[in-house]
């Protein structure tokens, strides 16, 4: 599985620029649009997408968004690097479609943004799909996982 994400995570980067948060965010709106069609679990309701207030902070914890529960709002990290912001807004927007836990999230958010047209999305989703599986990885196989990021 991880050779099959790093050759889709290969295939997207290059030639991508990082977008910025609005783009993400209008990136991921229509990427959920798409993706309800295919996926009517998917349906997200509101799209209220917003930067986190605590960026630095939230790096310097470890998170790269979070759901607010009492706004329904999905906060966005800006300060966690470009390439990885359209992935975690989809993620985010999981997390408004009523999927609680980490791992749904992360399952609902690839399931979007594979549906996706633009590179820097289906870069993002991969690469993040791609470091979640090889740190799994890592418990059995270290150099295996060592070997996937030289690729």
């Amino acid at each position: 599985m991880t050779r099959i994400l790093l050759e889709k995570t290969n295939r997207y980067k290059s030639g991508n620029t990082a977008p910025d948060h609005e783009a993400s965010a209008a990136m991921a709106r229509r990427t959920f649009a798409r993706a309800r069609a295919k996926y009517p679990f998917l349906d997200v309701r509101p799209h209220s997408v917003k930067p986190s207030i605590f960026g630095e902070l939230g790096s310097y914890m470890g998170y790269s968004g979070y759901y607010n529960p009492f706004t329904g709002e999905a906060q966005v990290n800006t300060e966690v690097p470009g390439f990885l912001i359209p992935f975690v807004t989809c993620h985010e927007m999981a997390h408004q479609a009523g999927y609680a836990k980490e791992n749904e999230a992360n399952l609902c958010g690839f399931l979007a943004a594979r549906e996706s047209r633009d590179s820097a999305m289906l870069y993002s989703a991969y690469l993040s799909m791609f470091l979640y599986a090889n740190r799994q990885l890592v418990q059995d196989d270290s150099s295996r996982a060592a070997d996937n990021l030289k690729m």
